[in-house]
Formats: C-alpha cells, sequence, structure tokens
C-alpha cells in the first residue's frame, strides 16, 4: 500500500505592498500595488519596474525604503 500526497501550489498572494512614484518635488505622483513574499522580494519587483523616478515602498503604515531612479 503506498500513500500519495496531493501538494496544491500556495495560492497567490494578494498585493500587500504599495509603491509610491515620486515627482521632482518628492510629491506623490502615481500609486502602484505589488504582491510579494517579503520586503527583499519586493523592493526587487520595485527596481524591475525600472522607474525614471524615485520610489518609497511601503507595507501597510512601514515604509520599507526608497529606490533610485533608473539610469
Amino acid at each position: 500500500m503506498s500513500v500519495h500526497h496531493c501538494f496544491e501550489a500556495e495560492p497567490p498572494l494578494e498585493p500587500n505592498y504599495t509603491v509610491y512614484v515620486l515627482g521632482p518635488d518628492g510629491k506623490v505622483r502615481r500609486a502602484e500595488w505589488i504582491a510579494a513574499a517579503s520586503d527583499a522580494d519586493a523592493l526587487a519587483a520595485v527596481r524591475a519596474l525600472h522607474c525614471a523616478s524615485e520610489c518609497e515602498l511601503w507595507q501597510r503604515n512601514r515604509r520599507v525604503g526608497r529606490v533610485p531612479p533608473s539610469a
């Protein structure tokens, strides 16, 4: 008799981080929501956006960090 385990893929993450794209004056120009498993993954996702403006990454009311504009 053998035992079979059914492994389901983990459900997709809900958007749990907010990326604020800042203008030259430091004010928010727009916001985008991303889903990530960790702060490091979220920061990597922001860098992958190749935004020409500085961005701030937040998780709820906690600022995770700033990402400088892409060259």
